[in-house]
């Protein structure tokens, strides 16, 4: 069987929740019926400093019905208007079908039982990874890929209990697993699934910190970050201090720190907003939580 490479996946923008067939690239440029070419729908639309917005460029995989690697973990790049590989073309099997796997991210892979599974060392909360799924696709023009974020979208709003109060935040922290395996689903939009690992790291919410609350400024809406999906018992740090007619009159920085363990499981494609309603006394801390699709949000309250 030729394996000779060459993917020619049209021009891909992954901006806000589409799936139909309007959003498909146009095909012209593919010019040999036999070779394999992609057009890709957008993934649920969010914004966020790490949310994609563009691909420029993505890894393909092919499996076989038999279970056999067709295409590995190849890498396509935007040219022209197409997405194309560096080296050869790849055209279509003589017979059979096509299970089509993609992702926007570089990380070791393998195969098992058919289904590839990629192993993610250091997940930084930068970058949104998407991926795509396609099963028991037959010899066609343009295969169809449609993205969908496999991460977890994780906020902060912090409000004030009192408008007579003013609330210094300082920091908020996080240790969360880092590292594990996402294994792609068994048909096509099916949705993956994680393994964890061992690696941990120590997330922060602080690219608008210091922030100050109050009675004009209202609430602090936090950036997100892209996260691996965990379970319960997640836990997290807030520092800040609380001041009334310009006196400090409670200061929660450094040791003195306040500490809650968080709700929910995290899934992929999950926008999870974490709400801490902040007051003057020890005892008015407090949380809610929301969980939504990437498509929308909701809120989830703790109050200080």
């Amino acid at each position: 069987m030729k394996k000779i490479l060459f993917m020619a996946a049209l021009a891909a923008t992954v901006m806000s929740s589409c799936s139909n067939d309007d959003d498909f690239a146009n095909a012209s440029s593919v010019t040999n019926s036999n070779e394999i070419a992609f057009q890709t729908t957008n993934p649920q639309g969010a914004t966020t400093r790490a949310v994609v917005e563009s691909l420029s460029d993505f890894y393909v995989t092919a499996v076989t019905q038999d279970k056999d690697a067709y295409i590995q973990h190849h890498l396509v790049s935007l040219s022209g208007g197409t997405f194309q590989s560096q080296t050869a073309k790849l055209y279509w099997p003589t017979s059979g079908t096509l299970n089509f796997y993609a992702i926007n991210d570089d990380q070791p892979i393998t195969i098992v039982d058919g289904i590839p599974q990629y192993t993610f060392s250091a997940i930084d909360g930068d970058k949104d990874i998407v991926a795509a799924l396609r099963t028991g696709t037959s010899k066609m023009s343009v295969v169809p890929l449609t993205f969908n974020h496999i991460l977890t979208r994780v906020g902060f709003k912090v409000k004030s209990t009192d408008s007579n109060l003013v609330i210094k935040l300082k920091s908020i922290t996080m240790n969360a697993s880092n590292s594990g395996t996402y294994i792609f689903g068994s048909s096509t939009g099916a949705s993956g699934t994680w393994k964890s690992g061992s690696g941990f790291n120590g997330y922060s919410w602080t690219k608008s910190l210091p922030y100050e609350i109050n009675s004009t400024q209202t609430e602090y809406a936090s950036e997100y970050l892209n996260l691996m999906p965990n379970s319960d018992g997640i836990a997290i740090n807030v520092e800040y201090e609380v001041y009334q007619n310009g006196i400090k009159i409670a200061d929660y920085t450094g040791s003195n720190c306040r500490g809650v363990e968080l709700s929910n499981s995290w899934k992929p494609s999950q926008v999870i907003n974490y709400v801490l309603s902040i007051g003057a006394s020890e005892d008015s801390f407090k949380f809610t939580s929301t969980v939504n699709s990437w498509d929308s949000e909701t809120n989830t309250g703790y109050t200080f």
